[in-house]
């Protein structure tokens, strides 16, 4: 039995999860970096217009990001299972698949992305400065998306190994090249926004050479080769399964940004930079849910399938009111904090004033995301991915995008400031039905699992 195998099994929950977590939300974090520093560089220009136009490109990042994610999950998730199986044929296969799809992928949207870009900022109405800073932030960016897309892959197939410290290590790598070499381009060189991106590119490049080279070492049981290359249907669909419904949810927080973000536009570059940073401010503070919750998965996921009923749902207790006490501290800093929050990316006194006021709307919804994403999570765990599906798709989809449309024809810009907490709620109400469904559903399930193999015992309360 694996170390990993036998922490998921008899190890203590919390220390699972810890274990688990710290890696994981250190990749989140440092991937939430990259356009963090970015946007607190350029707004020491003092020049709304920069930061509204990098503001414009951060849908970019969601689809890069959604890209990256969809194969490295997606891969990771069946070679780990193919490992357990002691079929590393197959999981060496796997791996590779992954990768090159990635790089097809990586390449066809960068192509794409050329070509688009302008039509593509024509429709968010962008113009004048705004325009001319997001053309040149976003040619760059592009091509440093190929290797931020082919990064996302490898680090979660090298975590998926066990190697959680030099996934670490590549990802903070390339992060704190970023940090180092933003001012240098920005003010050192008089790059501007140009120098934000190439900077952003350059530690991408960097990380992918130092994740790249784990797989030619002997630390790594699985190689990246162009001959296990995969040409079998199954071995696409073994990564498509897991990977697709990330990649849906990421593509959706982007289009939703995108539709927030065009909508914006029309109400100037104080707005944009405004609401711009407010979005980068709620994405650093989901990153660390979001990283814990890949760590919850396989805590739960593991001892439901071995049927055991108590630890899974302990693990899901301790993730609630982890998630929930970490969500409500994040809120309360957004309340407290939000004109020195807002002034780490812009000095302008309109937008400080804007998005201190917005970023209380948006804040007053946050407490409850953690016990969102958990639920989708347990949901996703369990095997109940239309469950998962829904409760993740309806906050960034079902809900959020009709309502910017509706609510800005109504209210103007305090309706799209308004469409978030609102989607947020309602989302919540409908996690929170899934929930009571499935836990009836899981109720069935371990009464029989009793009945029929453990002698009617029950060795510890399994009831949430």
């Amino acid at each position: 039995m694996s170390k990993r195998t036998d922490l998921l099994e008899h190890g203590s929950i919390g220390k699972a999860l810890i274990t688990l977590s710290i890696p994981s939300i250190l990749a989140m974090f440092m991937n939430a970096i990259y356009n963090l520093v970015d946007a607190v560089f350029i707004g020491m220009l003092d020049d709304t217009a920069a930061l509204a136009a990098i503001s414009l490109i951060f849908p970019v990042f969601m689809v890069i990001g959604a890209i990256g994610l969809g194969f490295g999950i997606g891969g990771a998730s069946a070679a780990s299972r193919f490992l357990g199986e002691k079929n590393l044929d197959r999981a060496q296969k796997i791996v590779s698949t992954a990768f090159f799809l990635s790089l097809i992928s990586a390449i066809v949207f960068f192509i794409l992305g050329q070509i688009f870009t302008i039509p593509f900022l024509r429709a968010m109405n962008a113009e004048g400065d705004v325009f001319g800073y997001s053309v040149s932030y976003a040619r760059i960016v592009l091509f440093g998306g190929i290797f931020q897309i082919l990064n996302m892959t490898m680090n979660n197939i090298i975590r998926s190994e066990g190697a959680a410290i030099y996934s670490g290590i590549a990802i903070s790598s390339g992060a704190i090249l970023n940090m180092i070499l933003d001012p240098l381009f920005i003010f050192g060189f008089n790059m501007g926004v140009s120098g934000a991106a190439v900077a952003t590119a350059v530690g991408q490049i960097v990380a992918f050479f130092i994740a790249i080279s784990f797989f030619f070492s002997k630390k790594s049981l699985l190689k990246i080769k162009l001959k296990s290359f995969s040409r079998e249907a199954r071995d696409f669909l073994e990564i498509l399964k897991i990977g697709t419904p990330t990649f849906i949810r990421q593509v959706l927080t982007g289009v939703s940004t995108f539709v927030m973000l065009g909508l914006i536009t029309t109400y100037g570059d104080e707005a944009l930079a405004a609401v711009g940073a407010i979005v980068r401010l709620i994405m650093f503070a989901s990153f660390v849910i979001f990283g814990y919750a890949h760590a919850f998965q396989p805590v739960a996921g593991y001892n439901f399938g071995a049927m055991r009923f108590p630890r899974m749902y302990k693990a899901l207790r301790i993730s609630l009111v982890s998630t929930s006490i970490y969500s409500l501290v994040m809120t309360i800093i957004m309340l407290l904090f939000p004109k020195a929050l807002i002034m780490m990316f812009s000095r302008d006194p309109e937008v400080v004033e804007m998005g201190a006021l917005a970023l209380r709307v948006f804040a007053i919804s946050f407490p409850f995301l953690g016990f969102q994403v958990m639920y989708s999570t347990f949901f996703q765990a369990i095997g109940y991915g239309m469950a998962s599906f829904v409760s993740a798709v309806a906050r960034q989809g079902v809900f959020l995008i009709p309502l910017l449309y509706i609510l800005e024809h109504f209210y103007q810009l305090k309706g799209v400031v308004l469409s978030q907490p609102i989607a947020d709620y309602l989302t919540l109400g409908l996690t929170i039905f899934i929930a009571i469904y499935v836990h009836r559903k899981l109720a069935e399930k371990e009464r029989y699992h009793l009945e029929c193999c453990s002698d009617g015992v029950v060795v510890e309360d399994s009831i949430l």
